[in-house]
């Protein structure tokens, strides 16, 4: 819980310097923009760690098959990197960037996918 009052804290200080910022300097404010996204990105890695941690755990007590359940966590993974980067893009101004990153999280998230629904018409066949 710490670590999510630091990045908020992190969070808080960078949107009053770029507001500042992008009124003299907008090509500075996207450099900033930038720099504390990577920041705070690299500070929420051990926590994504130890959610992974907790989800293989689970994964494990249920006595799943962890093979099944990685592409839903790679989808997971997929949609945080877009939302990000189309975030940034729409900071920066471009929008149509933006819905191209986001056009293709989602052809990689059904890329993702396909494993579960053919596993899932595997199921169907063999009942």
């Amino acid at each position: 819980m710490d670590e999510l009052v630091r990045i908020c804290g992190i969070a808080l200080v960078a949107i009053l310097c770029l507001s500042l910022l992008r009124d003299k300097a907008p090509s500075m404010g996207l450099v900033l923009a930038l720099g504390v996204t990577a920041v705070l990105a690299a500070a929420l890695i051990p926590m994504v760690g130890r959610v992974l941690d907790c989800v293989r755990s689970l994964v494990d007590a249920a006595g799943l098959d962890y093979a099944a359940f990685a592409p839903v966590m790679q989808v997971v993974g997929i949609c945080l990197a877009v939302k990000i980067s189309a975030e940034l893009c729409r900071d920066a101004g471009e929008r149509t960037l933006a819905s191209i990153v986001e056009i293709g999280g989602t052809a990689a998230g059904v890329l993702c996918a396909v494993p579960l629904v053919e596993q899932a018409l595997q199921l169907i066949r063999a009942i």
